[in-house]
């Protein structure tokens, strides 16, 4: 039949027009600012400073490191840092930020400040009911004005705020040392027999070089002359003359060459 769909399409349209002034579930309008619809967790506006503790001052997490201040896109946050150090919460001396001021009126909430802070202690907050009559001077944020406390915090992101909590007490607590496994006890290696090596062998080279020329020095002073043939007694001849030539040609305190010499002159001319 002609018509058919438009007919479903406008009961479809009157059945939500008529839902919506009776069904709490189709209302659309909400009586602000009586009412007020929830926001979201990811929802977010201007940054604010968190504090632990009960004193805003001493609480404060920030120790004005100026890295918010360098990376924030509309440079809109001014930090000056303290000559002195303060101790937080827990007793531990830091420095603070002296001064630490906001301009909302340049801010963008881009959330980068909040994203390089390495003390978890700048977040982003709800309020939005911020309009003033002043265009400077009240929308200029104090540090006064952005402390607040981490149970705020805790309200406003609580999914956050119980896992920011929870890597900070990790940081806080000494590292646990780990066991070690105890492996089971292997048996011991069967012990090869010990080869007994010669003594002479055990010594190193030059020691073994110097008992040679030990050994090499007696043959030729006793056993090398004494072997001799009676064939062999011309290299002994000649030995004697040059010995004598010799003589006339090298000082010496004893009269004469001595006996390595003599060896050695043999032993160069047999």
């Amino acid at each position: 039949m002609i018509g058919t769909g438009i007919l479903k399409g406008m009961a479809v349209t009157a059945r939500n027009f008529v839902g919506s002034y009776f069904e709490k579930d189709r209302l659309i309008t909400v009586q602000y600012p009586e009412e007020r619809v929830p926001l979201p967790e990811n929802y977010r506006n201007f940054p604010f400073l968190i504090y632990d503790g009960n004193d805003s001052h001493a609480g404060l997490r920030c120790v004005a490191c100026k890295i918010c201040e360098k990376e924030c896109p509309p440079q809109c946050i001014y930090i000056v840092k303290s000559d002195d150090k303060k101790p937080d919460y827990m007793g531990k001396p830091q420095f603070y930020a002296k001064v630490f001021d906001i301009d909302i009126s340049v801010c963008m909430s881009c959330q980068i400040c909040v994203e390089v802070c390495p003390f978890e202690a700048i977040k982003m907050d709800k309020e939005f009911e911020l309009s003033q009559r002043e265009r400077f001077n009240h929308l200029l944020l104090r540090k006064n004005d952005l402390a607040k406390s981490n149970e705020y915090y805790h309200r406003i992101h609580p999914v956050e705020a119980a896992s920011v909590d929870k890597g900070l007490a990790g940081t806080l607590q000494p590292p646990l040392r780990r066991k070690r496994k105890l492996q089971p006890k292997q048996p011991p290696k069967p012990q090869q027999p010990r080869r007994l090596w010669p003594k002479r062998l055990k010594r190193n080279h030059r020691q073994t070089r110097r008992r040679h020329l030990k050994l090499r020095r007696k043959r030729t002073n006793g056993s090398r002359l004494a072997s001799l043939k009676v064939a062999d007694w011309r290299p002994v001849l000649s030995l004697q003359s040059q010995i004598g030539n010799l003589k006339s040609k090298i000082p010496s305190r004893g009269g004469g060459i001595g006996r390595r010499a003599r060896l050695r002159i043999w032993w160069r001319n047999p």
